[in-house]
């Protein structure tokens, strides 16, 4: 199985928080229009730092799903309008989630062979909306029920009693 990781420095914590919310939202679509959100590890917790440069201590992991190759890698000629087909279909499905991307562009995009399917990836920057509530019974107009003596009134005739 293969997985990728993100990782973070610690002033962008908040940043991979937030995308681990955006992913619980796309829950209904992961694997489908976005990698599987496979959990977060803080490595402060456990008092780990991974060194990835200098200067630069990542300090909390994000695990996801491979998701593809890059979609401009692989873009050749007759197969554009087929990834941007791809890619509108997923960002419908996000958009039906809940989620505004906010950042649409080639470099967040992955193509996937095995389902044949645009994934798109990065979420930092997405926007969660509440998705509309339903109504809790049927809508129907207000009626009002007349009763004879009323009706009778409404047509100006006289009910004898």
């Amino acid at each position: 199985y293969t997985f990728i990781g993100k990782g973070t420095v610690r002033a962008f914590i908040k940043d991979l928080e937030h995308e681990a919310a955006v992913y619980e939202r796309l829950k209904a679509v992961q694997g489908i229009s976005v990698p599987v959100f496979l959990g977060t590890v803080d490595l402060r917790s456990m008092n780990k730092i991974y060194y990835y440069d200098h200067r630069v201590y990542v300090v909390h992991l994000t695990f996801l799903s491979w998701g593809g190759y890059k979609l401009h890698d692989i873009v050749v000629n007759g197969t554009g309008k087929r990834f941007a087909d791809g890619a509108m279909q997923s960002l419908r499905s996000i958009h039906r989630q809940g989620i505004i991307h906010k950042d649409v562009r080639g470099a967040n995009m992955l193509f996937n062979p095995e389902t044949n399917r645009v994934m798109i990836i990065d979420f930092e920057r997405s926007l969660i909306v509440h998705p509309p509530r339903r109504a809790l019974a049927q809508l129907v107009p207000n009626k009002r029920s007349w009763d004879h003596e009323t009706t009778e009134k409404r047509k100006g005739g006289v009910r004898a009693s």
